[in-house]
């Protein structure tokens, strides 16, 4: 991994969520259990050698200076040791709106009380497996993902009760959502599937402009930082867009006057920005305005300054 040191708490676990991602919905288990595997006392937490020996065995390697940081924002009562839950909560994430939709209606399905609480043997022969990601990746059979699955509530990770509750299911499917965590037409293709469900229009709709917007702040934010480091490049007299071509000469590594997606990615990676291919492309395209597969210096201007200033210091 990257070992830029000056980025936030947070942009920290994006990065080894990202990473984690890459590797599919398995590989978040697998740290749950290597974690258990290095906390000797059973406590729940980890010290700082613990915490990197763990990260490492998963294939993760942070500055030391990333896993202190880590540690300070999981120390849930100041003894110095990261809460494994708090961290693995943290860098699963929640789902949202649309996702936890979904969810909650394949779990209501079965729910017919709504006690919140549903037998295993009920979902036994409702369970589809067949398009779940393990699988449709040749990583898993069918057999395996269900015995898996089962296994999550009574079994290896589970309490052995014959009951799943709603909080399991949902934390199920938060791990396999973090596996997938810009596409939400497959997550919820996977859930009609596995479920025999069909999700509900309006939640569409609503959770899509909520994406939407979501992306949108996310995008502006990103172009506000590369405006504040082509600012930090302005000297004396030197004007906003003199200082915006030197960033666009950072960003265009051959020299060709356009920049293509791999160059693109790269910068923002050297600027601490770091994102899954799926929204990093989706910036691209906001950028590439004219959707030639290119960024042109004016475009890139426009996207970080907007048109009215580049147009009144051409």
């Amino acid at each position: 991994m990257d070992n830029s040191k000056d980025l936030s708490v947070d942009e920290v676990i994006n990065r080894v969520r990202v990473e984690m991602s890459k590797r599919g919905e398995a590989s978040f288990r697998t740290l749950v259990r290597t974690f258990q595997r290095f906390d000797k006392d059973n406590s729940g937490k980890l010290n700082v050698e613990e915490f990197e020996a763990g990260l490492k065995a998963c294939g993760l390697f942070l500055p030391v200076v990333h896993i202190k940081m880590l540690i300070r924002k999981f120390d849930c009562d100041g003894d110095g040791l990261l809460s494994a839950d708090e961290f693995y909560k943290a860098l699963v994430g929640k789902l949202n709106r649309r996702r936890l939709a979904i969810v909650r209606q394949a779990f209501d399905k079965f729910d017919k009380d709504g006690s919140g609480v549903v037998d295993v043997e009920d979902l036994k022969g409702e369970y589809d497996a067949s398009r779940h990601p393990a699988v449709l990746a040749g990583e898993r059979t069918e057999k395996e993902v269900f015995e898996q699955f089962l296994n999550s509530f009574d079994g290896i990770g589970g309490n052995n009760d014959g009951r799943v509750t709603w909080d399991e299911f949902q934390s199920y499917y938060s791990e396999i959502s973090s596996s997938l965590p810009f596409n939400d037409e497959y997550f919820v293709t996977m859930m009609e599937n596995a479920w025999k469900i069909k999700e509900k229009m309006k939640i569409v709709i609503d959770a899509n402009a909520e994406e939407a917007k979501k992306r949108d702040n996310r995008f502006r934010k990103i172009a506000a930082l590369i405006k504040e480091k082509v600012d930090q490049k302005k000297k004396g007299n030197t004007s906003s867009l003199n200082a915006a071509h030197q960033m666009f000469k950072f960003f265009d590594i051959d020299n060709s006057g356009m920049l293509i997606y791999d160059e693109f990615v790269y910068a923002l990676e050297r600027l601490g920005v770091v994102m899954p291919e799926l929204e990093s492309r989706a910036l691209f395209a906001a950028f590439d305005v004219s959707n030639s597969g290119r960024i042109s210096y004016d475009e890139f201007v426009g996207a970080v300054y907007g048109k009215k200033k580049q147009q009144q210091e051409n």
